[in-house]
């Protein structure tokens, strides 16, 4: 039984791993450059939507790092 995402998930562990470095798949990637008035500021940023379908394409991985529950 699937259950409700967020009960299943410990977005705290969630952010942790993402912040040590760790990838998982089904993310989303973005790089903005932009300009300050002194310097070019380059900004890339990673996305995760947290789905069923993510759950199940980092189903291991996220069991493993205990943020699946």
């Amino acid at each position: 039984m699937r259950g409700i995402l967020k009960e299943r998930i410990d977005a705290e562990n969630l952010a942790k791993a993402v912040e040590r470095g760790e990838e998982f798949l089904e993310k989303d990637r973005k790089v903005e450059i932009s300009f300050d008035g002194t310097a070019i500021v380059v900004t890339k940023t990673v996305a995760y939507a947290i789905t069923e379908e993510f759950v199940e394409e980092n189903e291991e991985k996220l069991k493993k790092l205990g943020i699946l529950k």
